[in-house]
This record gives C-alpha cells, structure tokens and sequence, in this order.
C-alpha cells in the first residue's frame, strides 16, 4: 500500500507538470479543455486532502472553509433566484471549490513536509528558468507555430506569451514569477538555505517578466524591485527612531508625488484609455460602457454612480456566458467585476472575506508578509479571474509551502481553529 508521503509527491509533481509544463501543450496541440483539465487537477488536490484527513483522522474546521461555504452559498442563492441552469451553476462552483482544494493541498505540506525543501525548489526555478528561451521561441516563431495550432481558441500573437502555461495564461506566468521573485528578495522561508545566487535568478526572471505580456505583473514587479530597495535603505539607517520614520515619510511623500506626476505619460494613459481626468468621470464611463468599450474602472464608476444596485446579481456566468464564450457587456476577465454581477453585493461580500482567509491563513505568522501579499492578489482578481486559473493559485501557495520548523503540534484538530 502507498504511503501517503508517496501518493502526496507523485500528486505534486503531476499537478505542477500539467500546470506549468505540460498542459498548455496538450491544449495547444490537441485540443486539451483548459476547464476540463482545470477541474481534474483541482479534484486530484481535494481528493490528497480528504485521504490525508480520513487516515490521520484530523478534520480542518477554520475560517477559511466556513468562507468557502459562505461564497458557495452566495452562488446557489443567486442561481436558484436568477433560475440559471444546472450546467452554468455547476461550472460556476468551481470558483469556490478550487481555492479550497489548492489551500488545503498545500496545507498538508506544511504541516507534514512531505516534499523535501531543497528539489521542491529546484523544480520551481527549472519551471521559471526556462520560460525565457520559450517566450523567446513564441515571441518570435509565431505564424510558424499557429500551424499546429488544435485548441480550438483564436490565439492572437500577444496572447501567444504564456511560456509553457496553460493556454492564454499570460497573467498565471506572471504571478508565478513575480512570487518567486518576491521570495528569492526578501528570503521568505528562508529559501537562502537551499537557492545560491538569488540576486542573479531574481534579475533574470525579472527579464522574463518584462518579456511576458501580462502588463499588471510588470507594473507589480517594478513596484517589488522599489520595495526591496527601500527596504535595503531603510534595514541599513541607524536605529534611531526619529531617523526611520523620518525616512518613512520622506519615502511616502515622494512615492505618492511620483504616481501623481507619472498618471498622464503616454505609457499610463495607453492602458487606461486616456487620462484619469477625461476618462474616468461619470459621464465618460457610462458612455463607454454603453459602447461596451468601457475599462474595468470605468465599469466600476457606472456600477457605483448609475446601476440599479445588485444585492443577489443576475445569476452565475450572467456576465460571461462560459457555454457560448459571449460576454453580456464589455469583454473584460475580472474576479470582482464578474462576482458583483453575477452574484451581487452579497457574492462580493463573502469573495473578499474568501480572499482574505485563504491568504491570512497561509501567512498567519508574518503580518508584515500578509500587507505585501494581499494587495497583490487583489489587484490580480481585478484583472482577471484568479478562482479559476490553477495557475495563480498554485503561485499564490507554493513559495510559501515549505514546512516551518515547530509551526505545527502533532494534536487534531476536531474544532474551529484560528488560522
């Protein structure tokens, strides 16, 4: 009989391959459905958890699982009082089942440290390594390459930068690097203890970032680079009190007048439509969103100031219809856009107080980790719909999976704990 140390391993380098190696060939070549595929892996996860929990007899009852129950909740409400179809709802509860599966997949790997620390790692950077020399291929073999095009997916040549991702996953590539980025910087989980030369595997993933098309992670990345050298400024000023939180205000003060001075050059105002003071008034937003054309902000400021408030939303995948491929309005992926019309105030409500568990959970030690991180993730599900990307996901857990020495006792856990 496998133990269960054997069955976690195998689980974790199959589910990683097919995420970040091998899947988006299966779909490029012969038509793999990235849902499909999404919906087996995140099966395969929950099923090593409820192994795990039926042979130690240890059941997790914690805030993250009541949140999922309060999200998937919000979805049945929605479906039953919208009369959304069967296929649709059932779909839909994938954005609730999946964070749940991944969260407490790699749960079981802090706890018990099944997966040695250092080839852990090491597979993680031969994932991100070799993302550059493929970009590379992609960005530069396009029209060769769409001949064995079989996804079934019209694949535009700046989609066609997602490494060996999943499909059109540009944003899950970026995500993944700019954790591991983040982690080779700031040494989280003392990755120095297994990883030489993390500067230099720091810098050169940050090229294959800014190479990649998901533009948000670039913004993201260069926002962790001004963060790690101020850290390095501020960790090297004397001990005294007067000098650092002067220098926490200086810091602040021209971090804001920069933003405030960079909003309306060229590069800004391309992404956002125009500038903030034209393009993002009531007027202007409702307009573009009456030519569906709007901006995801802008989508926002028409929902606020001039739609009928939506408490329960108009049933899952009102939006996006996943059966036709058809959005309702303007064709925008977004997490929170999606859940506000979909499932309505109280959806949103109960996404937020998912978000927030799943990662206060995993960062339960590190609060100052936890202001870095969840802002990220927020900003991802802005931009598109992390719930459903395995790929992000996975990046969201994985740098911070390795086990803590003594972070866990060896009693079950048959009540409500805090996480």
């Amino acid at each position: 009989m496998l133990k269960l140390k054997t069955i976690y391993t195998i689980s974790f380098y199959l589910i990683l391959s097919f995420t970040f190696l091998i899947g988006g060939l299966l779909q490029f070549i012969i038509g793999l459905s990235n849902t499909g595929l999404t919906i087996v892996l995140g099966f395969v996860m929950l099923l090593n958890y409820i192994v795990y929990a039926l042979v130690k007899k240890k059941i997790m009852l914690n805030w993250v699982f009541i949140s999922f129950l309060l999200y998937m909740l919000s979805i049945l409400i929605s479906a039953l009082f919208n009369g959304t179809n069967t296929a649709k709802t059932l779909i839909y509860l994938n954005f609730s089942i999946l964070p749940l599966s991944t969260f407490y997949f790699f749960y079981i790997n802090r706890k018990e440290g099944y997966l040695n620390p250092r080839s852990y790692l090491q597979f993680i950077l031969f994932i991100a390594c070799i993302q550059l020399p493929v970009l590379l291929i992609q960005g530069n073999f396009y029209d060769q390459l769409m001949t064995f095009n079989n996804s079934g997916q019209n694949i535009a040549s700046f989609d066609f930068l997602y490494g060996t991702f999943l499909v059109k996953s540009d944003h899950s590539l970026g995500c993944f690097l700019l954790f591991i980025i983040a982690g080779l910087l700031f040494d989280f989980n003392n990755i120095s203890n297994y990883v030489k030369y993390r500067f230099f595997y720091a810098l050169y993933l940050s090229i294959t970032v800014l190479l990649a098309e998901s533009n948000i992670s670039k913004a993201l990345l260069i926002s962790t680079w001004a963060i790690y050298i101020i850290y390095l400024v501020y960790s090297r000023i004397p001990k005294s009190i007067y000098n650092r939180k002067f220098y926490i205000i200086v810091t602040s003060l021209a971090f804001v007048f920069l933003v405030y001075n960079i909003r309306n050059i060229g590069f800004i105002t391309s992404k956002l439509g125009g500038t903030i003071e034209n393009n993002y008034t009531v007027e202007k937003a409702k307009y573009f969103y009456d030519e569906a054309k709007a901006k995801r902000l802008q989508i926002i400021i028409v929902a606020i100031n001039e739609l009928e408030t939506k408490y329960i939303g108009s049933g899952p995948y009102s939006y996006f219809d996943i059966l036709t491929g058809k959005f309702k309005n303007t064709i925008h992926f977004s997490q929170f856009i999606w859940c506000y019309f979909d499932l309505g105030l109280f959806g949103l409500l109960t996404l937020l107080f998912y978000i927030y568990h799943l990662i206060r959970s995993t960062l339960k030690k590190n609060q100052y980790l936890f202001i870095f991180i969840f802002p990220i993730t927020i900003i991802y599900m802005m931009y598109t719909t992390p719930f459903s990307e395995i790929g992000i996901l996975i990046s969201l857990f994985l740098i911070f999976s390795i086990k803590y020495p003594n972070e866990f006792n060896n009693n079950t856990i048959p009540r409500l704990e805090k996480k």
